[in-house]
């Protein structure tokens, strides 16, 4: 089985060769969950364009704060893409918090696409002083603001795709979610491994639409 699952040797950010696996079927994704892997961490890019990411995304890290500022935090982004025209769709982390993704046209390399993430997440911290911030330090926050997290869309790093399991008690999963649910109230424990494929089943994919309208960033 093991020979079937195709490999692309790629650098690190401690500079090491390593073999990363490429996920060409639904037996790869059963292989590497047959060995144990419970969580699903992409790239944001394919090899058909490896250096140029098909999203940008922000990752709303609560540390401490409490899950409703995770909540008016994730409607600041939305209002900041919405006045520049950009779509963007939201799911639990299925851990602590709330990714926001903006698909794109695979055009800008990763530093381009980080350096527009980290302004807009900047500007969302201006917006929302009490509860969001871009300091990286624990130290330095206050414990209800809520990180506005664009350094995941660095070269090399990786998030939890939609719908995978993640690895903790409970067994929540990452959720997409629609911005109707996230006005309404959701939490991280309301979408577990037991409930989703039948949530699945009742109601339509909240990202069914996600690659239908890449956008192009102006730099």
């Amino acid at each position: 089985m093991h020979r079937l699952i195709k490999t692309v040797k790629l650098i690190n950010q401690e500079g090491r060769e390593l073999n990363y696996s490429v996920y060409t079927a639904v037996g790869s994704l059963l292989h590497f969950v047959n060995l144990g892997t419970i969580e699903q961490h992409p790239w944001h890019s394919t090899l058909r364009h490896l250096d140029q990411p098909d999203y940008l995304m922000l990752d709303l890290d609560p540390k401490q704060a409490p899950w409703e500022n995770v909540l008016q935090v994730a409607m600041v982004c939305k209002e900041v893409f919405d006045e520049l025209g950009l779509p963007v769709f939201p799911k639990t982390s299925g851990s602590s918090g709330i990714h926001i993704y903006l698909p794109l046209k695979p055009k800008h390399d990763y530093r381009k696409v980080a350096a527009i993430a980290e302004g807009l997440a900047a500007e969302v911290a201006r917006r929302a002083p009490k509860v969001a911030t871009i300091q990286r330090s624990l130290a330095r926050r206050q414990k209800q603001q809520v990180y506005v997290d664009a350094m995941q869309n660095a070269r090399g790093k990786t998030i939890a795709a939609a719908y995978s399991a993640r690895a903790r008690e409970g067994a929540t999963v990452s959720m997409p979610l629609t911005w109707k649910q996230i006005g309404k109230g959701v939490a991280i424990a309301d979408f577990t491994i037991e409930n989703v494929p039948a949530l699945l089943k009742k109601q339509a994919d909240a990202w069914k639409d996600f690659f239908a309208s890449p956008q192009t960033l102006k730099l």
